[in-house]
Formats: structure tokens, C-alpha cells, sequence
């Protein structure tokens, strides 16, 4: 997450991706339009069931409190939210945006885990390999 803004530590907080400043022109995002895939491995503990929550959103703008308080267009968002019983397994959280419309400039990455047995302490779901990956394998020139 170096090339990432982290907008809050400590939880609760989007992490915002300027994809400009990440080096993507505005004519690839406006015209070749990649798609843009999303995921992140998470996990409960072996001892406890938790509560995940992934949400992403494409933006034109990278004001903060847009993230949550603006309605985001449907092929511009992804959640992802599911009760973990206890246990060893992992599982994958995956979207890829296609077909979303010009001008999206940011990404916005929010992720938390919380245990479902109020423990004190930093417990909950586990969360790992995070990521958002521009992919020109499918892109709306392809059409």
C-alpha cells in the first residue's frame, strides 16, 4: 500500500487511489476504459466468528465524504459484506469494473473486520492482499 492515501489509520477509514497520479492518462480511463479488478483474501479467526466488509467505488472526485454520503452509479461500486463462522478458511472477495462511464479519476478502498463476540483488543476478520489492478485485457474499445 505505499502508492496508496490512507485517508484515516487505525480503521474506519477509505483509502483513496488517484489513478492519475498513479500514472493512467485521462484519455486510457475516459476512452480505452481498462477494467478495473478489485479483491482481497479475508478470514475469521479459528476461535471466534467476524463480521467483513469490503466496499470500492469509482469516482470523479476524491472528496472523502462524497465515498459515503453521494449515491454512487451501480457499475461504479462494489460491497461486499458476509458473517464468518470460526474457522481455518479463507475466502476471496473479487469484482471487476467494466463498462463504467468517463471521468472516474479515483478509487475509493474501505475495508473492516469486527469479532462477533465484542472482544476487547484487535480481533475480528483477517484481511489480506488487498488490491485494485488495472486490467487491459477487457477494455470498451474491445466492444
Amino acid at each position: 500500500m505505499k502508492h496508496w492515501k490512507v485517508t484515516k489509520s487505525g480503521g474506519d477509514g477509505w483509502q483513496i487511489i488517484d489513478l492519475l497520479e498513479e500514472g493512467c492518462s485521462e484519455h486510457v480511463l475516459d476512452v480505452v476504459r481498462p477494467s478495473i479488478r478489485v479483491s482481497e483474501w479475508y478470514a475469521a479467526r479459528f476461535d471466534c466468528a467476524a463480521k467483513y466488509v469490503l466496499k470500492v467505488a469509482l469516482r470523479k472526485d476524491n472528496k472523502k465524504e462524497l465515498f459515503w454520503k453521494q449515491r454512487i452509479p451501480e457499475n461504479c461500486l462494489y460491497v461486499a459484506k458476509e458473517i464468518l463462522s470460526a474457522g481455518r478458511d479463507w475466502f476471496k472477495a473479487e469484482h471487476v469494473f467494466k463498462d463504467y462511464p468517463a471521468g472516474v479519476r479515483y478509487i475509493g478502498f474501505f475495508h473492516k473486520g469486527k469479532d462477533r463476540q465484542f472482544w476487547a483488543g484487535h480481533f475480528g476478520a483477517k484481511l489480506t492482499f488487498g488490491s485494485v489492478v488495472i486490467d487491459f485485457i477487457y477494455t470498451a474499445l474491445t466492444e
